[in-house]
């Protein structure tokens, strides 16, 4: 029987695991999106801490694709943000684009 409860132990840990595991990756698609919509408001530095948590949940997950699109997202926000900052001073504008293919996934 300690044999049986020791697998009970394991399997329930294996799936407390399972879980954190959806539940991180549900929390980064929500970080994803709200990023998004902050930059989408013009609202850069809630953008950028959106798109730092969702960073941060990516490396816990070790997913390099997530990371690679949230470097990316974090690098877009900063230069939309200068861009503003410039347009208001002397009109001109030189935004990035986020490839629509990469972020379709989190979406």
């Amino acid at each position: 029987q300690n044999e049986e409860l020791q697998r009970t132990d394991i399997l329930v840990q294996s799936f407390k695991r399972a879980a954190n595991a959806a539940n991180l990756t549900a929390e980064a698609r929500a970080h994803f999106r709200s990023g998004v919509i902050h930059e989408n408001l013009n609202n850069f530095p809630a953008a950028v801490q959106r798109y730092d948590q969702f960073l941060c949940c990516c490396q816990q997950l070790g997913d390099a694709e997530g990371v690679a699109l949230a470097h990316n997202c974090l690098g877009v926000v900063h230069q939309r943000e200068a861009d503003s900052q410039s347009l208001l001073m002397d009109g001109t504008s030189t935004t990035a684009r986020l490839p629509t293919g990469a972020q379709m996934r989190y979406e």
